[in-house]
């Protein structure tokens, strides 16, 4: 809870964040890369627009799970990095043996970003992921 509130200050704590995710680390409090708290930890990037930063902190995450891959998508869209948050998208929610099943998040994330784009096959892209 602490360190998702460093994200959503009026001027995101990302410093501070990263700090006290350290400093609970090293005490012994948390177990280096816990999802839930690396997947805070993304947010707060996002929220930075520190996609550089969101990605290496999901690249910590052994075996990302429906929340960390939503913040991940988020975090690309504040980015406006559509591309990554594509592949992202592609690679853990498509294919033949998808990695994980995405929900109404996962699809609100990505439909929202395309719809603010403005344009006709953004519009068509939103549909198609919609349908």
């Amino acid at each position: 809870v602490i360190v998702d509130a460093f994200g959503n200050c009026d001027r995101p704590r990302l410093a501070e964040a990263i700090s006290l995710v350290g400093r609970l680390e090293t005490d012994g409090i948390i177990v280096a890369n816990n999802t839930r708290i690396t997947t805070a930890l993304v947010q707060v990037f996002g929220a930075a627009e520190n996609l550089d930063g969101a990605l290496q902190t999901f690249r910590k995450i052994k075996k990302p799970d429906v929340s960390a891959i939503n913040s991940l998508l988020d975090a690309c869209m504040r980015c406006d990095n559509g591309k990554v948050a594509r592949e992202t998208f592609d690679y853990y929610f498509r294919g033949s043996s998808p990695r994980q099943r995405p929900d109404v998040i996962s699809f609100s994330i990505m439909i929202a970003s395309l719809l603010k784009k403005n344009y006709f096959e953004a519009s068509k892209a939103a549909r198609k992921l919609y349908e």
